[in-house]
């Protein structure tokens, strides 16, 4: 059966803007595997999705992400997913392929605890053509790797009980780096740096027919010290359409 998304209303509050140096989605509300790999299979059933992303259409180089995901059931407690991500901005072009195993816990009736871990390999790719000729000569530019890559990793954690979900995650376990000197970066822990927390509560309005589903977040980006909050609503009609 098709599901039909629209998007109606999205909200999000920051204090600055971050350069993009991981993907930022604002739909993780119809697939929280997005920022949560413990999430992989937690619907209940096997999914493929697809999302394609363009920031400002009316700036040149704006940013743009193309993110792809297939999430498969094993029973009743596992799923696993591959996700596969590239992301544009002005001279970076950064490309991520994930494997992901999720494991959920029954805690008790209607109480479940789930953990994902994803790993895999991100690739950047610098393109100097953009960079205007007189800072070509800058050292800092000369040693650079524009071809460079390293280990990628996601951590998350989810609680739910009956309407209600709890996630929390660390969406980039490894530091990463755009410019640098090694074609393969050394594998470093990124101290818990970039989290991602959020809660939705479903209110069934009529039973199996009209739902209505809060959600709200938070994001901590570590890096560039800017805070997100946001806030969203969706109204469901049975299982066929999302707004």
């Amino acid at each position: 059966m098709i599901r039909f998304l629209a998007t109606a209303l999205f909200v999000v509050v920051q204090g600055a803007v971050m350069a993009q140096q991981l993907p930022l989605y604002t739909q993780y509300v119809f697939n929280p595997f997005l920022v949560n790999p413990s999430m992989a299979g937690a619907s209940g059933r096997s999914e493929a999705n697809l999302l394609y992303r363009q920031q400002w259409t009316a700036v040149p180089n704006a940013p743009r992400t193309i993110q792809g995901d297939v999430q498969y059931v094993l029973g009743s407690n596992m799923g696993v997913g591959l996700q596969v991500v590239n992301d544009k901005t002005i001279m970076l072009n950064s490309t991520s392929v994930m494997g992901t195993f999720a494991y959920r816990v029954s805690l008790a009736t209607d109480h479940t605890l789930g953990f994902g871990l994803s790993a895999g390999m991100f690739a950047n790719r610098v393109d100097l053509s953009e960079v205007p000729a007189g800072d070509l000569s800058d050292p800092a530019l000369m040693s650079v790797r524009t071809n460079n890559s390293a280990v990628d990793g996601q951590f998350g954690i989810h609680y739910r009980f009956k309407g209600f979900l709890l996630g929390a995650s660390m969406v980039n376990l490894f530091d990463r780096k755009t410019l640098t000197t090694e074609s393969f970066q050394k594998t470093k822990l990124s101290q818990l740096k970039n989290d991602v927390i959020f809660a939705s509560y479903r209110f069934n309005i009529v039973p199996d027919q009209f739902a209505f589903t809060p959600n709200v977040a938070y994001r901590m980006y570590t890096n560039s010290g800017i805070n997100y909050y946001e806030a969203s609503a969706v109204f469901s009609y049975k299982t066929l359409l999302d707004v």
